[in-house]
Order: structure tokens, then sequence, then C-alpha cells
């Protein structure tokens, strides 16, 4: 099996296991990107989807970021990517160690989340990534997303958009008392504690503890043709890894679906969206 496309030869790992691609033509890259992306916000009509962060996530987590992209009639896709994950991780006498899971671990010990029985799903990832040589393909979908986590150790995720309300807003938010998740070797839904930091569509919980688990509702599946990916930024991410991995998202993209996509980067200061 081969991989979905060449790593591009100024891209450089560095000792511990970080990438580097040459500064100047990977910023002009993602201002063309971001450029050509306002250009398509200007034509594009607003659709009836809304995805929304609570003020108070952002309070709790306050150097958190969104890279968020949505993607029309994707197709085929084979990853790469996982051993460079392992081997940035075995520079470390504990995987855990490395900062970008650390930074992980950090921030859900912050929210009262004990991270012995939650872990982020970069966390869960990358401990797989370091005891298995080959990665378990699930569809092309999820594949993608796992490649990206494994490149970057930084968290990534999806939805089905059409398995998603129209009318009632993706919420990253905190938990009621009323809401409710069904896990994918579950049939029935059960409650989940108040106050975890979770992706919500009304009471229904979608995934729990930011990306610790993720239920059968808006599963990403191999007849998705609709689909947000999610990639939740911490401080650990430096700007120019962020714009790195923004340029390496999009390529992919271009060069293996050919399809539309649109980019939002949301925080404190621009913290929803429709689509």
């Amino acid at each position: 099996m081969k991989p979905y496309r060449d790593i591009p030869s100024n891209i450089t790992q560095t000792t511990d296991g970080n990438i580097e691609q040459d500064g100047k033509e990977q910023n002009s890259l993602y201002l063309e990107i971001m450029r050509q992306q306002q250009e398509l916000d200007n034509k594009l009509s607003t659709g009836q989807m809304k995805f929304i962060i609570e003020d108070r996530v952002f309070k709790a987590i306050p150097d958190i970021k969104y890279n968020e992209n949505a993607i029309l009639k994707i197709k085929n896709l084979l990853q790469t990517y996982w051993k460079e994950g392992a081997h940035a991780c075995q520079t470390y006498s504990n995987f855990q160690s490395h900062p970008q899971i650390k930074v992980w671990r950090d921030c859900f010990t912050s929210l009262g989340v004990p991270v012995k029985k939650y872990a982020s799903s970069v966390e869960s990832l990358l401990k797989r990534a370091v005891k298995q040589s080959e990665p378990r393909s699930i569809n092309p979908l999820v594949d993608l997303y796992n490649a990206m986590c494994a490149r970057y150790i930084s968290p990534f995720g999806a939805f089905d958009i059409d398995d998603l309300s129209k009318d009632i807003p993706l919420e990253l938010r905190f938990t009621k008392s009323s809401d409710t998740f069904i896990a994918l070797d579950e049939n029935e839904s059960n409650p989940v504690e108040e106050n975890e930091v979770a992706y919500s569509v009304g009471s229904q919980v979608v995934t729990r503890h930011i990306n610790w688990k993720q239920s059968k509702y808006g599963l990403v599946k191999e007849k998705t043709n609709n689909i947000i990916f999610m990639s939740e930024i911490l401080s650990s991410i430096p700007q120019n890894v962020l714009e790195q991995m923004i340029v390496d998202l999009v390529q992919l993209i271009k060069d293996l679906f050919h399809v539309e996509y649109r980019i939002h980067i949301l925080d404190a200061s621009h913290s929803s969206i429709q689509y």
C-alpha cells in the first residue's frame, strides 16, 4: 500500500521528532490559502448549520483554537504519518512526556478530568502508534484525521454533517443535567455528568471530554459525503506549525479528493460560524 502523497522535500524532522518546513515558503502557502478562503466566503452563501463554542469554554481553556474544515464528496484515502508520530514520541522516556501530549493531560487535569480514566484522543492514538508498527485502517476519512493526529501530535476528529441536525447548532460547551450520550458500543442513551466540556447537538452529546470518546451520532462512516474536521489547538502548537498543519491538510484535500473545502479558525474573539 503506497502513501497517498510524497512528503515535501523541504520538510525535515528535528532531533525531538518534531517537523520543520522552510518558513518563508510555508508562510506564503498559508497566506495564499487564507486569501482564497476569504474570496470563497465572499462568493458562497451562508448555510443553515451552525457551530458555536460557549464562552465558558474559553475561560476554562483560554488558549484553545479551532481548525475546522468542511469537505464535500470525499472519495478515497490511504494513510501515512503513523511511524512519524511514533518516532517523535519515542524520543522521550515516556510517550506521555511529549509536550503536545502532556499539555492535554494538564488541560484535562485543570478541568477536573481524571487522566488515568479519560485520555485525550491524541494520547490514545499515539499510545497505539508507539506499541503497534502498523495502524488499523477504519475508513478513508477516519484514516485521514488519524494520520494528521499522528504527524502533528494534535487532536483531530470529524463529524458527519448529514447526520447532524440542520436546525440545532453543534456546540462545544459545558454539559447540563439533561444531556445524554450514546456510546459506539451501546444502543441506548445514558446521562452524562454536568460540567464536562463536550460537543453537543441540543441535549445529545456527540463527543465527551472534548475529544475523549465519540458517540454514534455524527459518526463518520464509509459512505459519508459531507464532513467537518475538527482540530483543537492548545498553546503547545507554535503558530508556524499550525500554519504548516493547515497547508498540509489543504494540499491533501486538493490532491486526493478534488473537492470544495472551507477553513475557519475559531477562538475567543470569533467563537461561532455558520456553514
